[in-house]
Parts: structure tokens; C-alpha cells; sequence
């Protein structure tokens, strides 16, 4: 989708061209503890969109503790998808060089994407419950990623496919939807 600023944007764009978009979201345990976790939120925004969206069930509800947290897969057709481990939330964004700081003329990270969770020196103390992406980035350097992820197609890609089915099936039949 050109121009599309977020994930949310080209997910939003692609139900508004008819394309059925479906998410199914990790619900954190931690959600109600720490405000960086805002699943809910983000269910909010992407159905406001006309994506159709799932979190896991309630954990303690369900006596389900464990969940898939890190299985992010893309499908597009059952004939092409994506799997692995990239973590599309915000401060994960990355490219081929690492950079730890950013050109204060021509920011690559926007945002919330400069992220730093942990103090770098006794010099820039962090509280532990300070904003990771509130940094100074003249002097905190930020935390690259690197994610590894794959793309496949033909039977894979379907079997893939039927995989995501299957979670999106359960989670709807544990959630009581239609």
C-alpha cells in the first residue's frame, strides 16, 4: 500500500479495498500491570479500521497459560506467507545497518521507534518505569534488532495457511464469537 505510514494504515487500506484482513493478537498477561502492553488498544484501532480482529483468550479464565506469543505469520491467498520473528510493535523497526543513533536532520526512526529499555551508563540513569522510547537521543544510543523471518509459497504457504485457520478457529470458538 503506498503511503501508508503503519501497519495499521495498510492493513486499514486493504479491508477498505474489500481484501479480508484478519489479526489475531497475543493477549499480555502483564497487560493490566505495565501500560506498554495495549493490545486491547490496538484491537480497538485496527477494528475501527475494518479489520477483523482476535486476542487470545483470557489466560487465567481458560487455565491456558501459554500461548504463541512469538509466532507472527503473514498469508496473502494461502499462496504466498511470511513467518518468523518479526516483531511489528513499535521500537522494532530496523535496516541492514544497526545504526545505535539517529541523524538529527534526517531521522530514521520516527517516533516511538528509537528505543532504548535499559540504562546505557551510570551517567543516563533510567527509572524502570520511565518510557523506553522517551530518550534523549543526543546520548542514549538505541537498541537495534535483527529478526530472522521467511517466506514461502506453494504447499507450504497453504499449509501455513491451514495453520492460521486453525488458531483463528479455536481462539474464536474460546472467545464464545462468530
Amino acid at each position: 500500500v503506498e503511503n501508508a505510514e503503519s501497519l495499521a494504515d495498510a492493513l486499514g487500506a486493504a479491508a477498505r479495498r474489500g481484501i479480508e484482513v484478519r489479526v489475531l493478537l497475543y493477549r499480555e498477561v502483564s497487560e493490566s500491570l505495565q501500560a506498554k502492553h495495549r493490545s486491547a488498544e490496538h484491537a480497538r484501532a485496527l477494528e475501527a479500521l475494518g479489520v477483523r480482529v482476535l486476542r487470545h483468550p483470557k489466560h487465567l479464565s481458560t487455565g491456558q497459560l501459554f500461548w504463541s506469543h512469538h509466532e507472527k505469520v503473514c498469508v496473502v491467498d494461502s499462496k504466498v506467507a511470511f513467518l518468523g520473528g518479526m516483531d511489528l510493535c513499535e521500537g522494532r523497526y530496523d535496516d541492514a545497518s544497526r545504526r545505535l543513533r539517529d541523524d538529527a536532520e534526517r531521522p530514521t526512526w520516527p517516533g516511538r521507534e528509537y528505543y532504548q529499555p535499559a540504562p546505557v551508563s551510570t551517567n543516563a540513569l533510567v527509572r524502570r518505569d520511565s518510557d523506553p522510547c522517551d530518550v534523549d537521543r543526543s546520548t542514549t544510543p538505541r537498541l537495534p534488532w535483527h529478526d530472522v523471518a521467511c517466506g514461502v509459497d506453494g504447499g507450504a504457504a497453504l499449509d501455513v495457511a491451514a495453520h492460521f485457520a486453525a488458531r483463528w478457529n479455536h481462539h474464536r470458538d474460546a472467545l464464545g464469537k462468530s
